[in-house]
């Protein structure tokens, strides 16, 4: 009876949620608005992935079970899906598979990233013909396996993804991003008495004393 009543009002909560994200906060231009929709109606899991303030504004409203503590803050990725995974260099200059995007990292229940990596893996596996259910099922899973081993005292810092405790396409990514940093310092640096160097190229020039003391 107010299906298309409860469909119009949604429409509406989309499009201002949208608009007082990317026009009051972030200040876009409609030329840069209208791109960043054109990405996100590509597909429902790139709405998601370009929409996280609307994931907020509409989980924040529902009441949840298990939440975090108050006066245990724990700190969430803030922005957890499937694209947001990738290969980086560690302080100890490995090449390692993580998290790799942390600009909406903030304190807030870790239930905001379980739902949203949750919903992200649904979606992606839909888009790739695949029953999402498994898959949702397993990362649950995995994440209570894991939670667990970190109250009978596991050190979470020790766990670190690297070509030799991967396998797979996993392994492959990390051993082709090797081959990749081998060939860009080949590129762009230059030993000189022993120290690398970055070289001087057209698009990358030695910065002068002045910008070097500041």
């Amino acid at each position: 009876m107010f299906q298309s009543v409860y469909e119009e009002i949604r429409q509406m909560t989309i499009a201002k949620v949208l608009d007082f994200y990317d026009h009051e906060i972030r200040q876009l231009d409609e030329q840069a608005r209208q791109e960043k929709y054109d990405k996100m109606s590509l597909s429902p899991f790139r709405f998601f992935r370009g929409s996280s303030h609307l994931f907020y504004y509409d989980v924040t409203r529902i009441p949840l079970g298990f939440d975090t503590p108050r006066d245990k803050p724990t700190w969430i990725q803030g922005d957890l899906h499937f694209e947001n995974f990738g290969v980086h260099g560690n302080a100890k200059g490995e090449i390692i598979y993580d998290v790799n995007d942390f600009d909406e990292g903030y304190l807030g229940s870790y239930l905001y990233d379980l739902i949203r990596m949750a919903v992200s893996v649904r979606l992606f596996a839909e888009e790739a013909g695949y029953d999402p259910t498994p898959a949702i099922r397993n990362y649950v899973l995995e994440y209570l396996h894991d939670l667990k081993k970190y109250a009978l005292g596991k050190d979470p810092s020790d766990v670190c993804f690297t070509r030799d405790n991967t396998k797979g396409p996993i392994k492959k990514l990390i051993k082709k991003a090797e081959k990749k940093r081998e060939e860009l310092m080949g590129e762009r640096t230059e030993l000189v008495d022993g120290v690398r160097r970055f070289c001087t190229l057209p698009d990358m020039e030695a910065v002068d004393d002045a910008t070097r003391a500041a």
